[in-house]
């Protein structure tokens, strides 16, 4: 705790020095990851904790996290709550358990205004914790993220204007919410604008979607709720184009009324199954069915044309035939279709889409056990590819370098495979010759051991080098010559057919090199693995023996070419 003594001397001293009007100070923070709660003095610039009776100004500035968990408003006078805070640059104010985190605005230069901007994040977890300001703003890139874990949250009071416009809302889940369910997040004088909302970390089932609004209620009269409801669903196998719809919850919703829409070319209007020719009676096609959009309304029932078309779900699916065109997805572009329908009310409400099948990803794929650390690469597309490297990326420092951890493709005895510099933030290979490239098929999957630390942060990233393999280059050399009919002939009626020399036939003469390849993101998902053991290929003929060519050129490069990649990955 301050002296009152020493604080009126400071104040004499500024005053004797300094001629022109007192303004706000800031005191800035200093904390590191480990020594992180707002009341440990050391943690502050100034040795002492910021407080708005002689107008200091909390500044949170160094993409650090602070912690509040107790009730700031209890801090022995003269240390006390801050005159404002400010919080930016990524930087994070978490009030947990039943912490309280309030504001003094008795000093005459401070206000009791929070900003949260730049990436700067207010995290409330649980029903206890709250947050008070006499204006609150995250409308320059602030990000609210409140940790939900029950029916109640703790609240946001704001005893003035709280600004949303520019911000995010980004909620998270402690547990698996009821629907329908909603939340207080947010009591103010006034609400100004409205959040963009991130579902990205609430991990919502099939059918449930987050909404927003605002309501009156409350202290201060207005409220900002959260609400969680479902909704129906459409479903897309994006490897066959089938679709259907669904409402995943088991609630009955009906619909009279719906569109699907998407890039151009993603549609296919001739193998679409619509409402209109399944049932009929009042149902109709609005507008003209295109490769971009298939919309149908209900109108009036025959004969009496009292009532609306309509279709109700609840279980059960309802088939809309192939409305999806599986070949407009190239290598590397996920499909992107969007679903809205009109409710009984009348109401246009957004559904969500879902996607199944190989293309769903239609990109290579890490697959991480959060439990085990336990990963494995997937080819999920139907595009057979030719991977010439990879890293596996980790801001956070969450991965596994060691040797009984990772287990790369070198390691597996792959020829021709060189690991980077291992660390905890980068997991890299390259495989210089094209000979040597790993060939994965569609769905083909490589162990990749327990690369990831289970107790780590969820950030991993995938880059990866590939080229599509040159059709007719049987032995993966990079040309379809006389070396390719020899490796027909011996796998004609096992793995190669009468159509694939006719592909030799076509392409004989044809080259690739290494300048054609490309450097793509893939895509990392999180979820329980079952076994998968460690898969390792036997070079296909002629890779031996441009492996043993190369031998010395690779040795003298292998350790410049895999950092290269691994830095142009980063």
């Amino acid at each position: 705790m301050r002296l009152q003594a020493s604080r009126l001397a400071a104040l004499l001293i500024a005053g004797l020095t300094a001629v022109s009007a007192r303004g706000q100070t800031n005191v800035n923070w200093q904390g590191g990851p480990s020594n992180n709660n707002w009341t440990t003095v050391s943690n502050w610039s100034t040795g002492a904790l910021p407080t708005g009776a002689f107008d200091e100004v909390a500044n949170i500035s160094n993409g650090g996290t602070v912690i509040v968990n107790s009730n700031l408003a209890t801090i022995t006078p003269p240390d006390g709550p801050a005159g404002a805070v400010n919080v930016t640059n990524n930087s994070r104010l978490s009030v947990t358990g039943s912490g309280a985190f309030v504001l003094d605005d008795s000093g005459p230069n401070v206000n009791g205004t929070a900003t949260f901007s730049g990436g700067g994040t207010l995290a409330l977890t649980g029903a206890a914790a709250s947050f008070s300001a006499q204006s609150a703003s995250f409308s320059g890139g602030g990000v609210y993220a409140p940790a939900i874990n029950g029916a109640s949250h703790g609240l946001v009071s704001v005893n003035g204007t709280l600004s949303l416009n520019g911000g995010t809302l980004r909620p998270s889940f402690g547990f698996t919410p009821s629907v329908p369910q909603g939340w207080v997040l947010a009591d103010a004088t006034n609400i100004d604008g409205a959040f963009a909302l991130d579902a990205s970390a609430a991990g919502l089932a099939f059918g449930r979607r987050l909404e927003t609004s605002v309501v009156n209620g409350g202290t201060h009269g207005r409220q900002l709720r959260l609400d969680l409801k479902a909704v129906l669903g459409l479903t897309v196998n994006a490897d066959t184009g089938a679709a259907t719809l669904s409402s995943p919850t088991g609630a009955a919703i009906t619909l009279t009324g719906y569109g699907i829409s998407g890039p151009a070319g993603s549609l296919k209007p001739a193998t679409w199954s619509s409402l209109t020719t399944q049932l009929g009676g009042g149902w109709n096609v609005a507008g003209t069915p295109s490769t971009s959009s298939l919309n149908e309304l209900g109108g009036p029932v025959p004969p009496g044309n009292t009532t609306q078309a309509n279709l109700t779900l609840s279980s059960g699916t309802r088939s809309l035939g192939t409305p999806f065109d599986t070949s407009s997805l190239p290598f590397g572009v996920a499909p992107s279709l969007q679903f809205q329908y009109v409710n009984s009310a009348g109401q246009v409400v957004v559904g969500d889409v879902q996607y199944t099948g190989l293309k769903a990803v239609n990109s290579l794929l890490l697959t991480v056990d959060p439990a085990s650390g336990q990963a494995k690469l997937t080819n999920s597309s139907q595009t057979t590819i030719s991977l010439q490297g990879y890293s596996i990326l980790s801001a956070s420092g969450s991965l596994k370098p060691a040797n009984g951890s990772w287990s790369s493709f070198q390691d597996q005895g792959r020829p021709g495979v060189d690991e980077a510099n291992a660390t905890a933030a980068h997991l890299s290979e390259l495989i210089p010759l094209k000979a040597n490239s790993i060939t994965l098929t569609p769905g083909q999957s490589f162990a990749m051991g327990g690369l990831f630390n289970a107790a780590g942060t969820r950030d991993l990233k995938l880059q990866f080098q590939y080229a599509a393999p040159l059709a007719g280059d049987f032995n993966n050399d990079g040309s379809v010559n006389q070396a390719d009919l020899t490796v027909w002939k011996s796998q004609f009626g096992t793995t190669l057919t009468g159509a694939d020399f006719l592909t030799w036939q076509r392409n004989l003469g044809a080259t690739s090199s290494a300048s054609g390849s490309s450097i793509a993101n893939g895509v990392v998902k999180y979820e329980t693995i079952a076994s998968l053991a460690a898969a390792s290929a036997v070079p296909e003929p002629g890779s031996l023996a441009l492996l043993a060519m190369g031998a010395i050129a690779m040795v003298a490069n292998r350790r410049r070419a895999s950092t290269r990649f691994a830095a142009s990955a980063r």
